[in-house]
């Protein structure tokens, strides 16, 4: 419901919350962060392109609001282990392929970045893709059980937001006065979720 809010108050298509870690712990191991508390259902991590409908596909061009896009290599010091994951939340999942899968590359990035990174389509004139994405992550961190050269932010909890190609060609951009509002929102769907996580259901 938080998700659909977010999604109809700022003109999102789709918008997901995943919970991201090594795949080589456990989820209870995290004991410092709150993603140890998050519950939610199995995510796909994938680390190359799948089906033209994926989210998987969208991991082509990535670059900060109003910044010039160029390409992100994945820098040294990443370690070897895969990510895995939980969705946590979601709103307009039925515009992605099932099962629900993202690209372990990108939200990578998306875990580093200090603010939001930018997804912009390479392909305009096709109505099937998105036109517009923006990620950005929350309560981040690096796991001690990960063998790295140095500290690594492996874990954390992503929100993304997607809007679809628009049959007139128009493209609907967030800036930054409208990416603070959606942080916030962001934000307090986080929480909700993780608090839902944590306080014991009442029996009726």
């Amino acid at each position: 419901m938080a998700a659909a809010k977010i999604a109809h108050r700022f003109g999102f298509d789709v918008v997901y919350v995943v919970n991201l870690w090594p795949a080589n712990i456990g989820l209870s191991q995290l004991e410092s962060s709150p993603m140890a508390t998050a519950g939610g259902s199995q995510a796909r991590i994938i680390s190359k392109k799948a089906s033209s409908s994926s989210l998987a596909t969208l991991a082509t061009v990535i670059h900060r609001p109003s910044v010039p896009a160029k390409p992100e290599a994945d820098k040294g010091g990443r370690s070897d282990c895969r990510l895995t994951g939980r969705l946590l939340a979601g709103h307009g999942l039925q515009h992605v392929a099932a099962p629900f899968s993202i690209p372990e590359l990108m939200h990578r990035q998306v875990l580093r970045a200090e603010d939001w990174l930018e997804y912009r389509s390479s392909d305009p004139s096709n109505p099937d893709l998105f036109s517009r994405g923006y990620m950005c992550s929350f309560y981040t961190g690096s796991s001690a059980a990960v063998a790295s050269p140095g500290p690594e932010i492996n874990r954390g909890i992503v929100f993304a937001a997607y809007r679809l190609q628009r049959e007139d060609g128009i493209v609907v951009e967030s800036y930054r006065d409208e990416l603070r509002g959606v942080r916030k929102d962001a934000q307090n769907l986080v929480d909700m979720v993780i608090n839902s996580s944590t306080t014991p259901r009442q029996r009726t």
